[in-house]
Formats: C-alpha cells, structure tokens, sequence
C-alpha cells in the first residue's frame, strides 16, 4: 500500500490549541517586526558635531549641515546635526521633501537664513543679527562636511544617469 501524496491529504478544521498558540505568538511577531521596520524607515542616522568631534546619532527626521566658510579672512567651524521631532518649525521642511511625484523629488534644500536676535535681548547690542547658510537632506549621514560636495554632484550624476535610462521616449512625433 502506497502512502497517500502530501497535496491529497485531509486536514482537521479544527485548530488544537497548540496550534491556536503558534499562530498568535507568529501574528504577535509579524506584527512587532512590521512595527520596527516601519518606525526604522522613518529614522535617518545624522552626523553630529559634539565637542568638536564627528559622532553619529540616530533616530532623526533630517539631517543638517551647516558647513564651514571664512569670515574676515578666518575660518569658522561649521556643524553637522539631525532635525527630529523635538525641533521646531519643521513643518517647512516637511512641505519641501513632501512636494514630489514619480518623475521629481527633492533631496536636498540649502537655504541662506537671517535671525535677529535684538528682538529677544534685553539689551541691544550693535551685532545682533546673524546670517547662516544651512543644507539639509533627507538620506541616512547625507550631512557629511568631509562628502557633503561630493554627495550634492553624486545626486546629480545620479538623477542625469536615472533621466538617460528613463524608457520614456522624449522625443516629438
């Protein structure tokens, strides 16, 4: 007598509990592992300056970079860091990275920002104004002062090979 094939076998509707438990321990797994990949997606790890040094740190929503320029013939440290729930006024950033379809996205914004810091003083101090030059980005340690030149022309080297390789045919009939 032949054993009966595995796809012609008859199985039991009705679960035992053993096997009521392994299926609710696999959703309970299933679902904590969906939970943690999503939240993961959403966390950038940013370079960080602290103390003068380079770190990394993650769980971040944008990573900031403002980079190091000469003033006055000196040079002027620049700092590297990450944006995150905890900052203010993010929802700026959120509209710029949010605008985007298929065919465009943004990827980095670099912005040239004025604060006026004679408005919060007691007193008013003749040097009160400071302007900075600020990039953030939206890729995991894309906020690299040793890279960041590099990353800007590897995007676009990227996006001209992504264009090129489009199968969209653009020429006029």
């Amino acid at each position: 007598m032949h054993p009966t094939p595995p796809h012609t076998q008859t199985r039991s509707l009705n679960p035992t509990p053993l096997t009521r438990s392994f299926t609710m321990l696999q959703a309970i797994f299933a679902v904590i592992f969906l939970l943690s990949v999503f939240s993961a997606c959403e966390a950038l790890s940013c370079y960080e300056t602290v103390d003068g040094r380079t770190v990394i740190k993650g769980n971040y929503t944008y990573c900031a970079l403002i980079p190091s320029t000469y003033y006055q013939g000196e040079l002027v440290n620049g700092s590297q860091f990450g944006l995150g729930p905890e900052n203010d006024l993010l929802h700026g950033y959120k509209a710029i990275f949010d605008t985007g379809v298929d065919e465009y996205r943004i990827l980095s914004v670099c912005i040239y920002e004025r604060y006026d810091f004679r408005r919060y003083l007691p007193v008013k101090p003749t040097v009160a104004v400071e302007f900075t030059f600020r990039c953030v980005c939206i890729y995991d340690l894309c906020n690299s002062s040793q890279t960041f030149s590099a990353y800007l022309s590897s995007i676009k080297t990227e996006s001209f090979d992504n264009y090129k390789s489009d199968p969209v045919d653009d020429e006029i009939v």
